[in-house]
């Protein structure tokens, strides 16, 4: 199958149905830090709106190669526009990165689980990022901002390596005239070794009692995470993890994403630690 140039704003291959692509074209492609880039789509249906919320995901498909799972990473208030940040990791982001302006790409979605951000209202926020989990909390934080006087205190703290960049750096300096960031740039490259480091609570000043913590890391790095939260007082059901799984079908048909007892493309991929405690870092499951 070969990738169209265009669409026609009349064309019959937009469709609304969770397992058939909507036709998307694409505005720009954002080099980012390091090898990351953001892929900025239109729909070319006169009137069409992204809604979505933070933490959700689409299926992207890059024509006669595949689909692959995107957290959604722009700003939620902004529905005229879909914004995706990724790294060419694969056969299908790859292939993305090659797009030019105009190119057409299909998306399905959005699918599973959004942050608890109304939920919250009322409370402190702890936000954990580390390598590329800001992409996943990047909407978060732009609701948390927009939405500032509805929360006690909104903490950001940045964990990154030299081998893995600080993705939206100029944006990162805009939200720290609002909210408290705490940056740590180590130059090992075993981001768990550095969030051992970097995530001390000691002086942590928001208080666990009345809080609740939004984490997007690798794995490695949310246990870390997760373990020391604890030594400060927190408990699972306070503690939000985003999780990434192998997905294929987005809608909890094909099982691929399971972990234990849900799907990560259903129940989450935002979680409630409680739920799905046991089963982190095992494989298998």
């Amino acid at each position: 199958m070969t990738m169209p140039d265009q669409i026609p704003l009349t064309s019959s291959a937009l469709t609304f149905e969770p397992v058939v692509p909507e036709m998307c074209q694409v505005r720009q492609i954002k080099r980012e830090a390091g090898d990351a880039f953001t892929l900025e789509l239109y729909s070319p249906t006169p009137g069409r709106v992204f809604a979505f919320e933070p933490g959700q995901f689409n299926m992207v498909y890059a024509f006669g190669i595949g689909e692959a799972p995107l957290v959604i990473t722009g700003n939620p208030a902004r529905t005229n526009q879909l914004l995706h940040t990724l790294r060419p990791v694969g056969t299908v982001t790859a292939a993305l990165k090659q797009l030019k302006r105009d190119g057409v790409v299909g998306v399905r979605g959005p699918f599973g689980t959004g942050w608890p951000l109304k939920e919250a209202a009322g409370k402190s926020l702890l936000v954990i990022a580390s390598g590329m989990g800001l992409v996943a909390l990047r909407p978060a934080l732009y609701y948390l901002l927009a939405q500032r006087r509805n929360y006690a205190q909104v903490v950001l703290k940045l964990v990154t390596s030299e081998d893995t960049p600080l993705l939206f750096e100029q944006e990162i300096d805009r939200w720290a005239q609002k909210i408290e960031v705490k940056r740590f740039l180590g130059i090992d490259a075993d981001l768990a070794h550095l969030a051992d480091e970097a995530l001390n609570f000691s002086e942590l000043t928001v208080s666990p009692a009345e809080s609740m913590v939004l984490i997007a890391a690798p794995e490695s790095v949310e246990k870390v995470a997760i373990t020391r939260l604890k030594k400060a007082g927190f408990a699972s059901e306070q503690i939000y993890v985003w999780l990434e799984r192998n997905m294929k079908c987005g809608v909890g048909l094909c099982g691929r994403c399971q972990l234990g007892p849900i799907f990560v493309c259903q129940d989450g991929p935002v979680a409630r630690l409680d739920r799905i405690e046991p089963f982190l870092g095992k494989e298998e499951i």
